[in-house]
């Protein structure tokens, strides 16, 4: 996948998530999707997959340990179907899902439209269930999670 062909891909995305701004996720390399921040970068010269990052939410000092823990928990559940992955940015205290789409070249904006819309499901979740914010109970981010698995 050339960086000329990337852009056409993010373009086509935001065109099917129906974003004003059908240039941002090329530009810019993140988006908004249904209030969850999404970011997709390529790197023509290094890259084989496409890498996207979804913000999770900031994890609250306090519970930290709790939430590396049900963070790790989910690790083990993720399908790897996209190379996911949950894990913790220090520099800005929030966690991310982490995935790969691989094989770009056969991805079209309508599908990774879909596969964002997932992420940010999952993420709203994820946030409802308090899990970032308080030791609480897993099972509203456990839900979507299972949904990403399906």
């Amino acid at each position: 996948m050339t960086h000329s062909e990337f852009r056409d891909l993010c373009r086509a995305t935001c065109l099917a998530l129906d974003l004003p701004d059908t240039e941002q996720l090329g530009e810019h390399g993140q988006i908004e999707v249904d209030g969850v921040s999404i970011g997709a970068y390529f790197d023509e010269e290094t890259d084989i997959a496409i890498h996207c990052y979804v913000d999770l939410g900031e994890v609250d000092a306090a519970s930290r340990q709790e939430i590396f823990a049900e963070l790790l928990q989910f690790n083990l559940e993720l399908g790897r179907m996209h190379g996911e992955a949950l894990g913790f940015d220090a520099d800005s205290g929030r966690a991310v899902l982490r995935s790969e789409i691989r094989n770009p070249d056969q991805c079209d904006g309508g599908q990774m439209a879909g596969l964002f819309r997932d992420y940010a499901l999952f993420a709203r979740e994820f946030r409802a269930g308090d899990n970032l914010e308080s030791a609480g109970s897993a099972d509203s981010g456990q839900a979507a999670m299972q949904g990403l698995l399906a």
